[in-house]
Parts: structure tokens; C-alpha cells; sequence
């Protein structure tokens, strides 16, 4: 592949990226650890919770730093999350989250509402 092409494909990526991130940061899901967690968040037990607790913003920079995340709450312990950012090969052209599931099998996911809004995100 030759250098210019490589290039722009460097180029869009920093471009979804800074998309990506301006979106979530609009959304207020990324840029804090508190987001979601229990003090803030009346639906996961109010102020009176006051161990903290990772939300969605959360996992999010986590997945996009390169590690594994999971739900402490999800009854199979071999699924986790992941993010996948296209490279030159790549025959999808933007980032995806997706779960790998017990059976090892992965595949892209869709975020419930129940995950959106769950504080009990961990590494996996």
C-alpha cells in the first residue's frame, strides 16, 4: 500500500475519532470515572451508595486505551467488550464495539439501555 493511501486512511481515523469523542463528550459519557457511578446517578441507589462505580463513560476510555471490559452484574464470566478501530486491511470503516461471547465466538454489539446505564463496569 503505498504511502499517501496510507496516509488518508490515518487521516479519517483521527477524524472518527475526534467525532467519536466530541459526540460523547456532548452525551457527558467520557472524561470522568464518576460519571454514572452511584453518588451521581439516583438510579443506581442515590447518595447514600458511596462506593464508587465505573458507568459506561467509563468503559468506553477503557476499550479505547486498548483493555477489556466487562459487567460485573453479567451472569457469564467468559464475555467482555472490546473496541475495534479499522487499519488498512480492515473492510469496515469505523470503529465498533464488540463482545466476545463464551463460546469465544465475537461479534459487534448493541448497547441496552440497562448497560448504557449500569455502574458496575470492570476490566475484564
Amino acid at each position: 500500500m503505498n504511502e499517501t493511501r496510507l496516509n488518508h486512511i490515518e487521516e479519517r481515523l483521527r477524524l472518527v475519532e475526534n467525532k467519536l469523542n466530541s459526540s460523547l463528550s456532548a452525551l457527558n459519557l467520557v472524561g470522568s470515572d464518576m460519571v454514572g457511578s452511584a453518588e451521581h446517578n439516583p438510579l443506581a441507589g442515590g447518595l447514600e451508595k458511596t462506593v464508587a462505580s465505573h458507568g459506561i463513560g467509563w468503559a468506553i476510555k477503557q476499550m479505547e486505551d486498548g483493555l477489556l471490559v466487562r459487567r460485573s452484574g453479567w451472569k457469564s464470566k467468559g464475555e467482555w467488550l472490546g473496541i475495534q478501530v479499522p487499519d488498512y486491511r480492515a473492510k469496515m470503516s469505523k470503529a465498533y464495539v464488540y463482545i466476545s461471547v463464551v463460546d469465544g465466538s465475537v461479534v459487534p454489539w448493541m448497547c441496552s439501555q440497562a448497560n448504557l446505564l449500569a455502574t458496575d463496569w470492570e476490566l475484564a
